[in-house]
């Protein structure tokens, strides 16, 4: 279920590039950089994933809770900021930054310590720096259940987080409709929501310490506060 898009122009080259993906797995971004290398001459071939290693982790600011994860997908490098999946690339000063056609988000990772495992990661935001720092993987298992019915008093939104075969599941319900995510567990208190669709996207669950309350962002959203009912 899902699937993204692409659309590009490049006038120059008279052409005109849209591409439609009607599952999650599968990048239209790397589909479209494609078609890019093969019709326009001169522009660097693309890298083959087998022969490229990708910077991997999960890692949360202390001061904002903003979580990124780093892995590879579909040949690219991913960065995906609260949720929502970034391709970038290392550009010259070393730091990574969106590949193009994203290029116009003005936001870089710096990563400290092993290229491929960072510690951290300094993540400049529209020139707002936050250090962001690696998180132990925990297994759903192992983490405290935050199952039961919550309500933002802010949106009037109810959010209810179910024990299922597959894991724990989260069904969000306010006054333009439901959605539903699964949650896949990413550290002590924190887990990555999966959208079902491709609108909305995948956000960020972090839970207090006691699990009283949650905190949900997306795209869209910073840290929406979800007290227990």
């Amino acid at each position: 279920m899902g699937g993204n898009a692409q659309i590009v122009k490049v006038p120059s080259a008279g052409l005109d590039v849209v591409v439609m993906v009607n599952r999650q797995d599968v990048s239209a971004a790397l589909l479209t950089n494609r078609i890019l290398a093969a019709c326009i001459p001169g522009l660097s071939p693309l890298e083959n994933a087998s022969q490229v290693s990708f910077a991997t982790g999960t890692f949360r600011s202390p001061t904002t809770d903003r979580v990124i994860q780093l892995y590879g997908k579909d040949g690219l490098q991913i960065a995906a900021i609260d949720g929502v999946d970034l391709p970038v690339v290392a550009s010259d000063d070393g730091a990574l930054r969106p590949l193009p056609p994203f290029s116009f988000i003005k936001q870089s990772l710096t990563l400290t310590g092993s290229p491929l495992q960072p510690s951290s990661i300094r993540f400049c935001d529209f020139g707002n720096d936050d250090e962001l720092y690696a998180q132990e993987l925990m297994p759903g298992g192992e983490q405290k259940s935050i199952a039961g019915r919550y309500r933002s008093e802010t949106t009037g939104t109810e959010a209810m987080i179910a024990e299922t075969e597959g894991g724990l599941r989260l069904v969000t319900t306010g006054r333009f409709g439901s959605a539903g995510y699964q949650l896949e567990s990413l550290a002590d208190g924190l887990w990555r929501a999966k959208s079902n669709t491709q609108v909305p996207t995948d956000g960020i669950l972090i839970a207090d310490r006691n699990r009283n309350a949650v905190h949900f962002s997306t795209a869209r959203t910073r840290a929406l506060k979800f007290q227990r009912d």
